[in-house]
Order: structure tokens, then C-alpha cells, then sequence
């Protein structure tokens, strides 16, 4: 099997502020996907986020709110509800098919597609990475599983317990089409934090935060973002991972890559995979701080060390499948506009 790698390393011997405003970005100004506006995505008539879960003042809300159940959660799933407002407050503990986190089946249209948000009756539309813990939306995990057509808005996930320990990624997207993830907060992540998976098509994650993976004896070394296809052994329909946008995200302390593009680890490649078509990388800024930086030679961890317990801002194991003639200007992989900094050896 040919295997495309392309890694990016980028060794500064100074640290640059850890700060995309700094470095002239805006990233919260440029959001290249359209979203609904943003009157949309309030529940009407304010409702307070005390109380019990329900449905909301306007046809089609569903309003979460702190203490909810995983039959709360349930409600992702009831086709009548297309809006579900998610109040500040930890959402751990939660359970669906025998694992930890939140299990959404049930998708919209390409014409009404459904949303889940971040909602708070005070809310000035701060991302999540600008509130404090307490007043943010969190998730321990949360896997769309052919479920098309979301778009998810300003929810936190973060399992710094590494209780998530049956799912793959914090928030994971698979075979799942046109799943917007727009203004999210991943930290602390046991695994990958965002995963695009097997015919995850068209689907975006722009404009948000990935961060600070868990460091600690026998912790998983993950990404912060992982692009899967499949292999021989998986259905040609979910095989492959076409039109994915990683779009003006903010990607630090990642324990492993940034971003790695794969394939299924199990099996031999299928003749009929195309692999990963059509990807693009822009305008994102990633970067180590001295949070990850060691001491060479399996030294501890030194704010002053020449090595970093991390490896590659992007790691591009795989792109169009080689077996595919002539693939179209579309097809190829895009990397353009990206920031890279506070790298070392690994």
C-alpha cells in the first residue's frame, strides 16, 4: 500500500504568544460555513433553565437543562424536535447503547437540518472558551451515527477523568453527512477530541477550540483531530471521507497530531476505496506551549526541555487513493493560510 505522509514540523526556539489575536487572526469574525442567524438559535421567550427538561414555547424546542437523565437525552432522536437547547451544566454520566456520553441516530434535511446549542437566559453569545467552567454547556461525549445534517453550536466536551473510556472521540462524527460542528470547546480529551469517520461527508469544524489533551502515566496518546476512512472490511458505502473542512479552529496541546488523515487500521485497502477526497485545511493556528515540553531522553516534564511529549501539528497518512486516475482539483488535499508554532522534537 502506497502511503502519503505528509508531516508538518515547525521548530521555533522562541515561543510566540499563545494567542491567535496576537498573531492578527480573528477567528471568531470568520466563520465560513453559513449557519442559520443567530435569532434562530434562541428559544423563543426566553425560558429559564431551572426545572425539568421539555419541550420549549415554539414548536420544535426542546430545552435541556442541568440534573437531565439519559431518557432526557433521548429526546435527540424524536424527529418532532428539530431545535434542543442545551442550559450551562455538566452533562456527565450520561449513557446511550451501553456507552458513556450522548448517541444521536436520527438526522434532519439537507433543507431543515436540526441543532443542538448552547442556551443560557443571559447569554451574550460568548464562545465557550470565554466563560468559566461553570457556565459552559458540557458533554463527556457525544457520537452522531448516520444522522445527517447538524449543526452543533457553542457545547463544550470534556472528559478530564478519562471516564469516556469505550468511545473513541470526544465528539465523534461517523457516517454521518453535513454535520456542522461551529464554536465548539474539545479539552481535556481522553481520546481523540473530534473525529470525522467513514462517509462522514461535507461535514465542517470551524471556528472553535481544541485543547490540553489529559497528561498522565498510562494516558492515551491521541489527536486532537483524527480523519478516518475505512478499509476492506467495511462497507463500501461508509468506506470513504469526502468533503471535509477543517476551518479556523484554534488547535494546541495536542498529545499526538493536530490533525491526522488515515485510514482503518484493520484489514487490507479495498479496491474500491477512494480515500480521503476533496479535504481542506485553512486558516487554522496550531501550536505547543510549554505545557508539553520534557526533557529529552525520557526525562519528566521541564517548561525548559529541547523535546515535547507531542508529535506533528498535521500528520497526512493518507489522501486520494492511490488506485483513483486523474483525481479531479476538487479531489486533492488543500492545506493553506495555517499557523505553526512552539514545536519539537518528539
Amino acid at each position: 500500500m502506497l502511503i502519503l505522509r505528509f508531516l508538518v514540523l515547525i521548530l521555533l526556539a522562541t515561543a510566540l504568544p499563545a494567542s491567535a489575536q496576537n498573531l492578527g487572526f480573528a477567528f471568531e469574525d470568520r466563520v465560513l460555513h453559513p449557519l442559520t442567524p443567530i435569532e434562530s438559535l434562541r428559544p423563543q421567550g426566553s425560558p429559564s433553565c431551572n426545572g425539568q427538561s421539555g419541550p420549549g414555547n415554539r414548536e420544535g424546542e426542546y430545552i435541556i437543562r442541568p440534573g437531565s437523565t439519559s431518557s432526557s437525552w433521548d429526546r435527540i432522536n424524536d424527529i418532532r424536535y428539530k431545535h434542543f437547547f442545551v442550559c450551562p451544566g455538566d452533562y456527565s454520566g450520561i449513557y446511550h447503547d451501553g456507552k458513556r456520553g450522548i448517541l444521536v441516530t436520527t438526522g434532519g434535511s439537507n433543507s431543515n437540518p436540526r441543532y443542538i446549542t448552547y442556551y443560557s437566559p443571559n447569554d451574550q453569545g460568548q464562545k465557550p472558551w470565554k466563560l468559566s467552567a461553570n457556565s459552559r454547556a458540557t458533554v463527556e461525549g457525544i457520537r452522531f451515527d448516520s444522522a445527517d445534517n447538524w449543526v452543533v453550536h457553542r457545547l463544550t466536551c470534556s472528559d478530564p477523568d478519562q471516564n469516556a473510556s469505550d468511545t473513541r472521540a470526544c465528539i465523534q462524527v461517523a457516517k454521518s453527512r453535513n454535520v456542522i460542528l461551529d464554536s465548539i470547546l474539545a479539552e481535556k480529551c481522553k481520546g481523540d477530541c473530534v473525529s470525522f469517520e467513514r462517509a462522514a461527508n461535507n461535514s465542517v469544524l470551524q471556528s472553535s477550540v481544541l485543547r490540553e489533551h489529559v497528561l498522565a502515566q498510562n494516558a492515551t496518546v491521541n489527536n486532537c483531530i483524527l480523519l478516518l476512512t475505512g478499509n476492506d472490511n467495511t462497507p463500501p458505502e461508509v468506506q470513504d471521507l469526502r468533503g471535509v473542512k477543517i476551518l479556523q479552529n484554534e488547535v494546541y496541546d495536542c498529545s499526538a497530531d493536530g490533525i491526522q488523515s488515515t485510514e482503518g487500521m484493520n484489514g487490507n485497502v479495498g479496491s474500491t476505496r477512494q480515500g480521503h477526497r476533496g479535504l481542506v485545511i485553512d486558516g487554522n493556528e496550531f501550536y505547543l506551549t510549554s505545557n508539553m515540553y520534557v526533557e529529552c531522553g525520557g526525562g519528566g516534564l521541564s517548561r525548559n526541555g529541547e523535546c515535547a511529549c507531542a508529535e506533528n501539528a498535521i500528520d497526512l497518512k493518507e489522501g486520494v487513493d492511490p488506485d483513483v486516475s486523474n483525481p479531479s482539483a476538487s479531489d486533492r488535499t488543500r492545506v493553506s493560510n495555517n499557523i505553526f508554532y512552539g514545536f519539537k522534537r518528539t
